[in-house]
Formats: structure tokens, C-alpha cells, sequence
């Protein structure tokens, strides 16, 4: 049987906000009467979820949200404090609009560690297209964020998440969207399509457009050969801000409303009083795993075979929102499919290569793909089998980059492994890829292993 351990806490910290976004997921719990959650309250959220101990896969989250948290950055710092006095080393992170970052807020948050999701939909125009402030007025959302990251010390933005959400109108802009957050210094955009909207086949076939343009930006840095260009394309990190674990396993989050209520999703967290049936618990009682599951299955029943991947959209949060507000989710559910099979089938591979760069950024003995091996064969290797059980990935990659530094104009690679070797056995296989592109090398190579 398995333990059930929450791995992500999401807590809404305050439904007070200073935006009214056209599309914002928290747009019924904005609604309803102003309220915060107290510094005990917090404290008591924390120990709940502390209480279920680290697992394995890395440390376990806790991110806060809204409303906007930085309305109520004192209560926010004393939590964060608060999370960092505990013996459980948990990563945190704070969704926000930027509009009230400063100096000082943003160089607390970095000394204790803090992972900031801005949310910043691309240049004013597309920015300010549904993004404005509360009571009108007129003044630029976009203006008033620039201003604010500008005033913040360089490359601090390095580390920080652009928090993208796209919707059918700003979808064919996304190209140049990442080229304008490139340019102002993010490294790592999280993209969202608005959950709310239906995309129509005539969405649908724009938003396949926008990713052939992304896929071909791609291509364009391989075909180029220029280590720059090829660094600057693939160490951007394009992610879906919505994917989670995998539908089977969706247990791993929960969510905490301003009314110190437990949910399964956030989008039960955020709809308003319709949302009160669906709650797994309290700060007085904490957790009840069957209510969770019970909520999950009664969402699965719903969901066709077909719709149950996981990518832009997840099936799981659409039937939470239909069933929480009375609609037929079949409708949702189809748009959700397309366009996470669009997803997969444009751009899925060129995120996992980001993946794997990523990975590769971390060794040093590779760094970034840029340098030469320390070792190389002085005359040609045209054919080369690697059997890679037992061999840590710097060792798989060195013995590729022995083969694709040498003389030959051409290599066959051949990369086996035994059970339990595909993650690494992958990373190799991606990096002999992406260096014999930047060597100017034909490859042909095979990767083989038990547990793919």
C-alpha cells in the first residue's frame, strides 16, 4: 500500500489583489470578502505538512500565491523565516505580479533562498492586453513592473521564472515573447494557456502554428553551428506550468485557501463558496487522504482514455473546474487533449533536449557542450560501442566525445546499457547528438537499454 505524502503546498496566502486579470484562476475567490491568513494559521499549515517528512525526489515545495502575497509581505516574510527555523530544507516560492517588488523585498526573498514566479505575459502591448490594475484608471501594468525590475541589481532576474499564460489572442506573439524575456536576462519561462478559455479548431490550429515557429527557432540554432546562439536557444528553459506528476499520481499537491481549508487542486481552492463541497480538510483536523482520493475518482470517472495525458492542461484540473461549477466537461476535456497532443507532438522532444541541457550545465567536466574532451582518438573512429552499464553519465559522454573529436567526418555510435540506465543512458544520447551538430559530424547512433 502506498504512503501517502504531499510533496507541494500551495497557499493562498490573501485573495486581495491590486490586479483584475481577465483571465486570473483565482477570479471567484477575488470575489468574495477580503481575507488573509494569520501568522498561526500559516505556522499551523506548515507543521501539517511538515508533519508527513521528506520523501524521495529531492526536496519537497512549498509556494505562495493569491491575491497577490507581496500586498502582505511582512506576514509573508515572517512564514518564510518561520520555513527556514525547521530541520526539513523545503524549496519555496512566491507567485507575483511584480508591480509592489522592490529592492529590498526582492533581496530578502533571495537571501532566504526564495524562487520568484513573475508573471509576465511578454512586451506591454501583449502584457497589458489582459493584465490591469484594480479600479481602472488606466495606468500600464507592464510599465509599472519594468520599472520595478530594472531597479533591481543585475542578473538577478537569472534565477527568477517568467510566469507566461497565453490565450488564443496572444498565442502567435509567444515567438517573440521569449526573445523579449530573453533579452531582459530570465532564464526560465513557465507557460500556461488560460484554463478557462475553449480553444476552438481555429485556436488549435494557431496555437500548432506558434509551435512550429518555436520548433523551427530550434532548428535554426542547431543548423547554425554557433555555440552562442545554440547555449542561448537551448539554456532558456520552456516548461508547462500545469503539468504535474502524471493523472495516476496527482496526490502529490494541495492547496490551502485563505479560509484555511485544504484542497486537492487549486482550482478547487479558487472557486469560490461553489468550492466548499470538495474540501480534503482543515487546520484543525489537517489532511483527510480519503476525501482526497474520493474527489480524484470522482474526477477520473469522467475523464475518456483519450484525455488522460498530462501537458499544457491538465484533465484532471478542467473536470475539477466543471464539476465544481455545474458544466459539462466533455467540451473542455476535448480542447484539453488537443492541445496537449499538439504539445507533444510540435515541441515534446525539444523540451526534454532542454532538460537534458540543463543536466549537462550542472557537470563540470562538460559544462556547456563548448569545450573540447581531455581525452580524443587521434585517428578516425568511425564505429563505436559503448557498453554503458555501470558508467556514470560524464563517462558515457567522454567516451562519445572520444569518438566524435576524432578525424572521421562520419560516426556510428552504439550506446546499451542494462535495466535501469535510461535516464543517463538518455542525457548521452542527447549530448552526442547536440555535439556532433556542433562539430559539423554525421551521426548515426542507436540507444538501447532494459528499461526504456
Amino acid at each position: 500500500m502506498s504512503v501517502f505524502r504531499p510533496t507541494r503546498l500551495e497557499i493562498f496566502l490573501t485573495n486581495r489583489c491590486n490586479l483584475r486579470c481577465t483571465y486570473c484562476s483565482s477570479r471567484h475567490l477575488l470575489a468574495g470578502a477580503a481575507g488573509t491568513l494569520s501568522a498561526a494559521a500559516l505556522k499551523k499549515a506548515v507543521s501539517i505538512f511538515a508533519a508527513y517528512g521528506p520523501g524521495p525526489g529531492g526536496p519537497r515545495t512549498i509556494c505562495f500565491t493569491g491575491g497577490e502575497p507581496l500586498l502582505e509581505f511582512p506576514l509573508l516574510k515572517e512564514a518564510v523565516l518561520h520555513i527556514r527555523s525547521l530541520r526539513e530544507r523545503f524549496d519555496i516560492t512566491v507567485n507575483t505580479n511584480a508591480t509592489l517588488l522592490d529592492r529590498s523585498k526582492a533581496a530578502f526573498l533571495a537571501r532566504s533562498g526564495v524562487y520568484l514566479a513573475v508573471s509576465l505575459d511578454g512586451g506591454k502591448e501583449v502584457h497589458d492586453a489582459h493584465r490591469v490594475f484594480a479600479g481602472g484608471g488606466g495606468a500600464s501594468v507592464y510599465d509599472a513592473l519594468l520599472r520595478n525590475l530594472r531597479a533591481l541589481p543585475p542578473d538577478s532576474l537569472a534565477g527568477v521564472r517568467a510566469s507566461v499564460t497565453v490565450t488564443s489572442r496572444t498565442m502567435p506573439s509567444l515567438p517573440d515573447t521569449i526573445e523579449t524575456l530573453q533579452d531582459m536576462g530570465f532564464r526560465f519561462v513557465e507557460l500556461g494557456l488560460d484554463a478557462y478559455e475553449r480553444w476552438t479548431p481555429a485556436g488549435l490550429r494557431a496555437l500548432g502554428r506558434t509551435l512550429d515557429a518555436l520548433r523551427a527557432r530550434y532548428a535554426a540554432a542547431l543548423a547554425s553551428g554557433d555555440p552562442a546562439r545554440i547555449a542561448r536557444v537551448f539554456s532558456f528553459s520552456l516548461e508547462n506550468k500545469r503539468q504535474k506528476a502524471g493523472f495516476y499520481t496527482p496526490l502529490g499537491d494541495v492547496s490551502l485557501s485563505p479560509e484555511g481549508r485544504f484542497y486537492p487542486s487549486d482550482t478547487l481552492a479558487t472557486a469560490g463558496a461553489g468550492g466548499g463541497d470538495f474540501s480534503v480538510g482543515d487546520l484543525e483536523t489537517g489532511i483527510d487522504e480519503s476525501k482526497l482520493r474520493a474527489v480524484y475518482r470522482r474526477a477520473a470517472a469522467l475523464i475518456p482514455p483519450g484525455a488522460r495525458a498530462e501537458g499544457a492542461f491538465s484533465p484532471v484540473d478542467r473536470c475539477l473546474y466543471c464539476l465544481v461549477h455545474g458544466l459539462d466537461p466533455r467540451a473542455l476535456l476535448a480542447d484539453a487533449a488537443a492541445a496537449n497532443r499538439l504539445f507533444s507532438e510540435k515541441i515534446g522532444g525539444l523540451l526534454e533536449v532542454q532538460r537534458v541541457w540543463r543536466e549537462l550545465a550542472k557537470d563540470r567536466e562538460f559544462g556547456d557542450l563548448a569545450h573540447a574532451p581531455r581525452q580524443a582518438a587521434s585517428k578516425p573512429v568511425r564505429r563505436l560501442a559503448v557498453a554503458a552499464g555501470g558508467l556514470a553519465p560524464a563517462a558515457l559522454r567522454a567516451a562519445a566525445d572520444f569518438a566524435l573529436y576524432s578525424p572521421s567526418p562520419s560516426v556510428r555510435l552504439r550506446l546499451a546499457a542494462g535495466r535501469g540506465a535510461g535516464p543517463d543512458l538518455g542525457t548521452a544520447a542527447v549530448y552526442s547528438s547536440l555535439k556532433a551538430r556542433l562539430l559539423g559530424k554525421k551521426l548515426r547512433l542507436a540507444a538501447e537499454s532494459d528499461s526504456l
